[in-house]
């Protein structure tokens, strides 16, 4: 049987819809596994019996509440009742084993989860937010040969696309980083051991084109199997 993968969801901006992007399905279902989509109302409780993975999803900023940060300038939409969600599911998941892969602000959440913060709003010498195709590499990630990242993409350097504004900023307990941008932006995070893996990317767009990133839900669905 296809292990399931649960992807987190949320409400789009006026409140009335849950939404998701159909590559995150698209790319759980064409790596081996079965989607199962997770909202806000769901009982946690019942859903975390019949997963053996989890992907949070990219969407709106993480409220600083959560880090214990006062909101700046450059913050944008904040989805309370998805951050209730995820962190509970999170948790969960890390206790019974289940594989976690976080993707944009999935990989924001875990960090913050874990302890860490972010900056609200980055201003770098590098364009984080692309107005090329949504599957399009726009700049280069630098991978630790010592990570769990680089067994998997094997590679120290990868192409990738671009659409977040905010980054992660102190990073969480028992997490490690393991790729950054050439400008210092952390563009990936894990923790082996409990088989937590988070990338700032936006993977689900690349994952047809690119081998290297298919591999990264391709990893997620063996783990799910074992």
């Amino acid at each position: 049987m296809k292990p399931v993968i649960g992807i987190s969801l949320g409400l789009e901006s006026k409140g009335e819809r849950f939404c998701i992007k159909k590559h995150y399905i698209e790319a759980v279902e064409g790596c081996g596994g079965e989607a199962v989509l997770i909202p806000p109302q769901t009982s946690i409780a019942s859903i975390i019996e019949k997963i053996q993975g989890l992907l949070l999803s990219g969407g709106p900023d993480v409220d600083p509440f959560l880090y214990g940060e006062e909101p700046e300038k450059g913050i944008r939409r904040i989805d309370p009742e998805r951050d209730r969600l995820e962190r509970e599911i999170f948790f969960l998941a890390v206790e019974k084993g289940i594989p976690v892969l976080g993707i944009c602000r999935g990989a924001q959440a875990i960090n913050v989860f874990l302890g860490g913060s972010l900056h609200q709003d980055i201003k770098t010498s590098i364009k984080h937010w692309q107005f090329a195709p949504d599957g399009h590499p726009t700049h280069t990630i630098f991978i630790e040969k010592e990570s769990l990242l680089y067994r998997i993409t094997g590679r120290e350097k990868l192409r990738v696309n671009t659409f977040h504004h905010q980054a992660i900023k102190d990073v969480g307990e028992g997490l490690k980083v393991c790729a950054r941008a050439q400008d210092g932006v952390i563009e990936g995070i894990e923790w082996e051991e409990k088989r937590i893996l988070g990338v700032q990317f936006h993977a689900e767009c690349m994952w047809r084109n690119v081998e290297e990133v298919r591999r990264i839900f391709e990893w997620l669905v063996e783990e799910a199997k074992r």
